[in-house]
């Protein structure tokens, strides 16, 4: 009975993962962002035009080329042993600020590319929210910075938050990107 209970105590190591930060942020990126990732890469074309496909996976190679950098920074620093204090400093809310600001760029495409299809203020509600993300993740940054000490915690929020980064900007570049490539589709002509 003390064998077992020894056991418990000191070699079954499970319940003490569900309290580290690095459990949950790896956790996170593994469940969320790579089949994210992968899905934009990947996706099956059953059921949608090949010039669809090819376009959705165009934007997840221009989200991919924004995360490669920090994903090799973050390969690095798990090597080296500092994967929570990684996940817990401003990389990833960078990748995210840069994600948002990507966005932007997609939604002037888009509103150029639309030539008054569709109404502006799609594009004015969509521009004005990356604009607040954008601003959020850089007061967010500069309070990571500016820090004597994070919380390994933050390192939760952050994978969350590049999880929230990289869908938001998959689905605006995806869809700027349909609508400049076949801008008929849209507006009183198109099926929408």
């Amino acid at each position: 009975m003390q064998a077992l209970l020894h056991f418990y105590q000191v070699e079954w190591v499970m319940p003490q993962l569900f309290f580290e930060p690095s459990f949950w942020s790896a956790t996170v990126l593994i469940c969320c962002l790579t089949p994210s990732l992968c899905g934009m890469l990947f996706g099956t074309p059953k059921g949608r035009l090949r010039e669809r496909v090819w376009l959705y996976r165009g934007a997840g190679v221009e989200i991919l080329f924004v995360l490669l950098p920090f994903v090799f920074y973050g390969i690095g620093n798990s090597l080296n042993g500092s994967y929570a204090q990684f996940m817990a400093s401003p990389e990833l809310p960078m990748a995210a600020m840069v994600l948002f600001a990507m966005t932007i760029f997609s939604m002037l495409k888009g509103i150029y590319a639309s030539q008054g299809r569709v109404a502006i203020e799609a594009f004015l509600i969509g521009t004005v929210l990356s604009v607040f993300l954008m601003m959020s993740c850089g007061a967010y940054i500069s309070w990571l910075a500016f820090r004597d000490y994070v919380s390994p915690w933050f390192g939760v929020v952050n994978s969350v938050l590049i999880v929230v980064a990289v869908l938001f900007s998959f689905a605006i570049t995806a869809s700027m990107s349909f609508l400049a490539k076949s801008p008929e589709s849209f507006g009183a002509a198109g099926e929408t």
